[in-house]
């Protein structure tokens, strides 16, 4: 929700509308400053998996819960763009002895066995499934949603970070160049002692 107070200059830092003890009484707890979060977990991928791995569960508070972090206290805040996730299990090629896919030896198809949840996550393939037309937008676009958002966060966690890395050229340049004065300088120096 936007908040527009006549004090505050523009640029200035965004505050949060929603007081400590009404967040503490809604959620349990006071929820985090995500902008600082995709900076402490070191950029933006974290965070972009995290929005995309929520999934329906009965068992919890709110209705969902996340695969990156299990018991997650935090509603899912854009279930109505990315939809409804289910997590299921799923037929994959069993796995032999030496590491290569099972196959039947008279037919040459491979042997399915029903994996789920952090199984198929080993095996590198996603233990959810979203509920058809549940969400506004397509997977694509969620996506692309949440790749915007999460980069718009992790700017705004440091937004001197870009001056910060364009700077540090400079003064690496810098340095290099100063670098073969101080090396003739000191070749100069250990002349008149040898």
């Amino acid at each position: 929700n936007l908040v527009f107070d006549s004090s505050k200059k523009f640029g200035s830092h965004m505050g949060n509308s929603m007081s400590v003890s009404s967040a503490k009484q809604w959620f349990g707890n006071v929820p985090p400053d995500l902008t600082l979060y995709t900076k402490l977990k070191g950029g933006p991928e974290y965070f972009y998996t995290y929005m995309r791995v929520f999934y329906e569960d009965s068992s919890r508070p709110f209705g969902v819960n996340n695969l990156l972090y299990e018991n997650v206290g935090m509603p899912h805040p854009l279930v109505h763009l990315q939809g409804i996730q289910k997590k299921v299990c799923k037929d994959v090629p069993k796995i032999a002895k030496n590491g290569g896919e099972m196959r039947d030896p008279i037919t040459g198809s491979p042997v399915l066995e029903s994996k789920c949840g952090d199984d198929l996550v080993d095996r590198g393939i996603s233990p959810l499934e979203l509920v058809e037309n549940s969400g506004e937008l397509s997977t694509e676009g969620y996506d692309s949603l949440i790749y915007d958002l999460t980069n718009f966060l992790y700017y705004s966690g440091d937004p001197s970070r870009l001056d910060r890395e364009r700077i540090g050229i400079y003064v690496l340049l810098f340095l290099a160049f100063f670098y073969i004065f101080a090396w003739l300088l000191g070749r100069e120096y250990t002349k008149e002692i040898h």
